[in-house]
């Protein structure tokens, strides 16, 4: 009984790590094919990254409560944790680097500038749009197909990563585009 169980998860996490492999082919027009099992005699395999932000994706909102005072208009929203931002914003400097790495220092200086201007601007922000859960529900959804649409050319997706999260910030935080 228990060997069953041991064979049982002994598959199950090989299972899982081929299905997390992702392989890189021309195909028959030249044209790119990515697929999770090799997919030619050219394929080869490409390196999975660890993208996940540390910071739970808070985007700066402060728990509890909107402040429903008469002073309050429709385009005002909760206050802002600015310490959550700039913790974002670590997040994307790490995220970038990994994408990038070290071997280009001058592309990966003009992109820590570039984030470093977007953080700037996201933390002279006052308050949250109130539909910001609506909003970063969609952001996050463009930030998939971004992922999938530049999978394997870390470059471009470091820099349109960088772009989504400047347009996230001004949907966001009310920022004038």
């Amino acid at each position: 009984m228990l060997l069953n169980k041991i064979v049982f998860l002994v598959a199950l996490l090989v299972s899982t790590e081929a299905l997390s492999q992702i392989y890189r082919c021309t195909g028959e027009n030249g044209q790119k094919v990515f697929s999770n099992l090799p997919c030619g005699p050219d394929a080869h395999q490409i390196p999975t990254l660890d993208l996940t932000p540390t910071s739970g994706g808070t985007l700066g909102v402060q728990q509890g409560p909107r402040s429903l005072s008469p002073n309050h208009t429709r385009h005002t929203g909760r206050p802002l944790d600015k310490q959550l931002i700039t913790t974002r914003y670590q997040d994307l400097r790490s995220i970038v680097n990994r994408l990038v790495g070290s071997d280009q220092p001058a592309l990966r200086d003009r992109l820590r500038n570039e984030i470093q201007r977007n953080e700037v601007r996201a933390l002279r922000a006052e308050v949250l749009h109130p539909d910001w859960n609506v909003i970063n529900g969609r952001y996050d959804e463009r930030l998939e197909r971004i992922q999938r649409q530049h999978l394997g050319d870390n470059v471009n997706l470091a820099r349109a990563w960088i772009q989504l999260e400047a347009e996230r910030d001004a949907a966001l935080f009310l920022l004038a585009p």
